[in-house]
């Protein structure tokens, strides 16, 4: 996806590389808001134009490659007038799109209007709420291209790093005491605490679980394992945990905040509808020919959009789309009923941990039964 595999480009030699970047525009929507047409820019060097009305235009691609967001990389443009940032704009980027409108709402890019280069890659810049790996992504990429543009030694690791520190000590701190709710003999009377953690702190504060849109940025553009250890450390566990003799679907049952969600409701005291085995099964080839129906989506380069529809995105209820939202709804309401099912019957990602974990529970059933 995007010509790109675990963030190694597609293009063939470094002559068409190097000739890729000398002659690469700038984007022609950011043409669009600078109010600009072709005659207008020049380029000066790779990465690097001047415009007819005296401003410098940098792309932040040659620097920012390796800084990941949540879906991939997050580049930009930094355009100055005088040795001042006038504007900071997004290029095309592989982020989704309801968590990437949020640093539009914050205003995210205007925190560097006015500065010069040293201070843009000097400067702290907090990341956004909700929106965490995609604002801290941003900051870091501005860092980076301000410092490299201006030959100053600075870590681009030391900005924007304070509020998405302490959300991945939190989320790190919630996988430690899912944990002891697992294995202590005491566990089991802490359920409920943890399904509350789970909710609010992997869901409505971090927005830290799995998905296969992570999964697909993973693949796509590699891991940017300072943004994400929570969320590697979730993928760790799922794997792991059955081979350590514990029940399968660990992170569906006990890190999953949607998945959470719909137990803690299911815990309600009304009456569940009665369900046949036979139904069951029948239900659960749902989620199969689903996934099955996406990856063949992106295999034949269709479509990749339905992964972002998985149902996660609603506990950013002021950003989350309709349909996700109507859809999440609709699954809390029906877990009152029934037992997890979006878990069981629909989720994708659920399959997918499903699929990695058969190849172990298949070989342990054949020794058992040896």
């Amino acid at each position: 996806r995007d010509g790109t595999m675990s963030g190694r480009s597609s293009e063939s030699g470094a002559a068409s590389a190097d000739s890729a970047r000398k002659t690469m525009p700038i984007d022609s929507e950011v043409m669009t808001r600078l109010g600009l047409a072709a005659d207008d820019v020049e380029a000066v060097a790779p990465y690097v134009w001047h415009t007819s009305d005296g401003r410098v235009v940098y792309s932040s691609r040659p620097y920012g490659k390796k800084i990941i967001g949540y879906s991939g990389p997050t580049p930009l443009y930094i355009i100055l007038h005088d040795g001042h940032i006038t504007e900071v704009m997004p290029s095309a980027n592989s982020e989704t799109e309801t968590f990437f409108n949020r640093l539009y709402d914050h205003k995210l890019f205007e925190r560097w209007t006015g500065m010069t280069l040293e201070e843009a890659a000097t400067t702290r810049v907090d990341a956004v709420s909700g929106a965490t790996y995609s604002s801290t992504a941003v900051i870091r990429t501005v860092s980076t291209t301000a410092s490299e543009v201006a030959d100053i030694d600075v870590s681009a690791s030391d900005n924007g790093a304070s509020i998405s520190e302490v959300k991945t000590l939190a989320a790190l701190a919630v996988l430690i005491f899912g944990l002891y709710v697992v294995y202590s003999r005491r566990g089991r009377s802490w359920r409920l605490v943890q399904l509350v953690l789970n909710i609010v702190v992997f869901g409505l504060w971090t927005n830290c679980f799995l998905s296969l849109s992570l999964v697909m940025g993973w693949l796509s553009h590699g891991v940017n394992a300072s943004t994400s250890i929570a969320a590697l450390t979730m993928a760790l566990l799922a794997v792991v945990m059955p081979f350590a003799g514990h029940r399968k679907r660990y992170y569906c049952t006990n890190i999953c905040p949607f998945g959470s969600a719909q137990e803690l409701l299911g815990r309600a005291g009304v009456k569940k509808w009665p369900m046949k085995p036979q139904a069951a099964r029948m239900l659960g080839h749902v989620r199969r020919m689903l996934l099955f129906v996406i990856l063949i989506m992106m295999w034949t380069g269709v479509s990749s959009s339905l992964i972002d529809y998985e149902v996660f995105s609603i506990f950013l209820l002021d950003k989350a789309g309709v349909v996700v939202i109507a859809v999440g709804c609709a699954f809390l309401v029906l877990s009152l009923f029934v037992n997890r099912p979006y878990c069981r019957f629909v989720c994708p990602t659920g399959q997918m941990l499903a699929w990695s974990e058969g190849i172990h529970w298949k070989k342990k059933s054949q020794k058992r039964k040896k």
